[in-house]
C-alpha cells in the first residue's frame, strides 16, 4: 500500500505532502473543506516510487480553516485532515 504523510500540520503556509510507494501509479490528489466541497485537484503521472509536493504550489492560496486532502491511486484512497492557520 502507498503512504502519505503531511507537515508541518498545522501550518500558516504550505506544508509538504510526501507519497511513497506509488512507482509506475497515477495519483489523484483533491483538496476539499469539511463540508466537502472540492477547492482543488492535481493529476499525476508518477514514475518514482516517491513524491514531494508543496500544498502551495498544488493548490495557490489557501484560506484558513480545515481541509481534506484525498490521494487516490488504483491501490486505493487515503483521506488527511489539514488545518491551514
Amino acid at each position: 500500500a502507498f503512504a502519505v504523510t503531511l507537515f508541518p500540520n498545522p501550518s500558516s503556509e504550505s506544508s509538504t505532502i510526501f507519497i511513497q510507494n506509488i512507482e509506475g501509479k497515477n495519483i489523484s490528489i483533491e483538496l476539499s473543506d469539511l463540508l466537502g466541497k472540492k477547492t482543488g485537484s492535481y493529476q499525476i503521472i508518477n514514475q518514482n516510487s516517491q513524491i514531494r509536493l508543496e500544498t502551495q504550489e498544488l493548490f495557490g492560496s489557501v484560506q484558513k480553516g480545515i481541509y481534506q486532502i484525498c490521494s487516490k491511486t488504483d491501490r486505493g484512497t487515503q483521506t488527511l485532515k489539514w488545518i491551514k492557520q
